[in-house]
C-alpha cells in the first residue's frame, strides 16, 4: 500500500476507483465501502485509492476545541488500512482554504486530474465540498460530463442498528466498550506515554502506569474500571485500567492509569497502547484501604478471564 501525504506528492497517475472520507474509526461500515472499492478495482483491473483528510475537517471548521472527539488518529488509520486491499492512500491536508473548494472543483481538479478516477464509491450519507453540497444525488450530473461511474454503498446494520462513527462515540461515552468493539470490528484503543503518577497504586500493591494520552482529541471512555490488554515494548499483557478521580482518595486528580499483570520493570517514558475489552464497574468510594484492595483483587480476577 502506497501512502501519499499531500496532493503535491502525487507523482504517478493511474486509472483508479476512489472512495473518500474522514473514515474516523475505520469501523465495519467503512470496511463495507472499502471492500467494495477493492472488489471493483480487481474487476476493472485498475488501482484502488482511498482519499482521507488530516486533521479531521470538524477540527478545522468548528471554532471550539472540543468540536469533535476522535476514534482514531491518522497513524492508527494507516496501520489499520495495511490489512485492507487498498493500493494507495492519499492524505489531504485539510485547512480553511481547501474547505472552500466546491465539490465540482474537487472532483475535477483532484479526483479526475490527479488520480485519474474512473469510478467513485461513497457511503449512502457522505457529503463533501464547500457547504457539504457534494453527495450521491448531486454527483449524478457530473458523471457524464467528467466520464466516471458512481456507486452508493448502503448502510451496514449490526443487530438492527446502523453502524456509524457517532454511534460508536456514544457507546464509548457510556462505557459500552464491548458494544463499541462490535461496531468497530476490533477493540477501541488509546495510545500514550507512561508518566509519573502519585504512587497510590504501588502503596496498595497494585502499581499503575499513568498514561498521558498522545492525541488530546481522542475520546476517552466513561469513568470506571476496565479489563484491558496493553502493548508495552512490543509485548502484550492483560491488565485493568481505572479512568477518573479515584474517589476513595479525596485529594486525587483525574487520571488514566493501568495496572499491568506480570510486568515488574520500570516503564516511565515508554509508549503504551491500551485495548479496551470490558467495563467492569463504575468508580466507587471505599470506606477503607482494605476494602479497596479486596475489590481490586476481584477486578483482577475478572480481567484475567477476559
Amino acid at each position: 500500500m502506497e501512502i501519499i501525504k499531500g496532493l503535491e506528492n502525487i507523482r504517478e497517475k493511474h486509472e483508479s476507483i476512489v472512495t473518500l472520507g474522514t473514515f474516523d474509526g475505520l469501523h465495519t461500515g467503512h470496511k463495507k465501502i472499502i471492500d467494495k472499492v477493492a472488489e471493483e478495482a480487481k474487476n476493472k483491473n485498475i488501482q484502488s485509492v482511498l482519499v482521507t483528510f488530516e486533521p479531521h475537517p470538524r477540527l478545522v471548521l468548528n471554532n471550539t476545541q472540543n468540536a469533535i472527539q476522535l476514534l482514531s488518529t491518522i497513524e492508527e488509520k494507516i496501520e489499520i488500512l495495511q490489512s485492507f486491499n487498498i493500493d494507495r492512500v492519499v492524505i489531504i491536508n485539510f485547512n480553511n482554504d481547501f474547505a472552500n473548494n466546491s465539490y465540482q472543483d474537487f472532483v475535477k481538479n483532484v479526483l479526475i486530474d490527479k488520480l485519474a478516477m474512473r469510478h467513485l464509491v461513497i457511503g449512502y450519507d457522505h457529503h463533501f465540498g464547500k457547504n457539504r453540497k457534494g453527495n450521491y444525488n448531486s454527483l449524478q450530473d457530473l458523471t457524464e460530463q467528467a466520464h466516471f461511474e458512481i456507486t452508493k454503498v448502503d448502510p451496514l446494520y449490526v443487530e438492527d442498528t446502523v453502524v456509524s462513527s457517532s454511534l460508536i462515540r456514544s457507546c464509548l461515552r457510556e462505557g459500552k466498550v464491548r458494544v463499541a468493539s462490535t461496531f468497530l470490528g476490533r477493540h477501541y484503543r488509546l495510545d500514550g506515554k507512561v508518566v509519573k503518577g502519585d504512587g497510590r497504586g504501588k502503596a496498595l500493591n497494585f502499581p499503575t502506569a499513568n498514561i498521558e494520552i498522545r492525541d488530546t482529541h481522542k475520546i476517552i471512555p466513561m469513568n470506571g474500571v476496565y479489563a484491558v490488554d496493553t502493548i508495552v515494548k512490543d509485548q502484550r499483557y492483560k491488565g485493568m485500567m481505572n479512568i477518573g478521580f479515584r474517589p476513595t482518595f479525596t485529594s486525587a486528580n483525574y487520571a488514566v492509569e493501568v495496572h499491568i499483570f506480570g510486568l515488574q520493570e520500570n516503564i516511565y517514558g515508554e509508549e503504551i497502547i491500551v485495548y479496551f475489552k470490558k467495563r467492569l464497574r463504575r468508580e466507587i468510594k471505599f470506606s477503607s484501604k482494605d476494602e479497596l484492595i479486596k475489590q481490586l483483587e476481584i477486578d483482577k480476577e475478572k480481567s484475567l478471564h477476559l
